[in-house]
């Protein structure tokens, strides 16, 4: 006794543009290394606020950067709204071109309006 089925259908294949690993990063790497940071931060704190078990020992060995490496980039978070707020949303060059060993010494300040003094201090070119 022969138990096969067969079954008839049309199929409307398109083709379908599937964006390389390269293609992904590339878009990613044209963001300023300062957007990225802070963006890592706040996934991070987020991360360690859902759940009180993560630490930044085992966030550091998940993405595989140093401990100290994640608390210079979660220092980043200490910056006063209004520059973090440029940070993620400006065009100006200075954002591109921004060395990270200075917003350190920014962070330091406890006091946002210094900070912002601070901030517009930094050359824009």
């Amino acid at each position: 006794m022969n138990n096969s089925m067969r079954f008839e259908f049309t199929v409307n294949l398109k083709h379908v543009n599937h964006r390389s690993q390269h293609c992904y990063m590339t878009r990613i790497t044209k963001e300023p290394k300062m957007r990225q940071d802070l963006i890592l931060a706040h996934q991070l704190q987020e991360l360690m606020e859902k759940d009180k078990m993560v630490t930044i020992r085992q966030i550091s060995k998940w993405v595989g950067l140093t401990y100290r490496r994640i608390l210079q980039i979660m220092d980043i978070l200490y910056l006063a709204p209004r520059i973090q707020e440029e940070i993620l949303f400006s065009e100006e060059i200075k954002i591109y071109r921004i060395n990270e060993r200075k917003t350190r010494e920014i962070t330091k300040e406890i006091l946002w309006t210094k900070q912002i003094e601070e901030w517009k201090k930094l050359p824009n070119n």
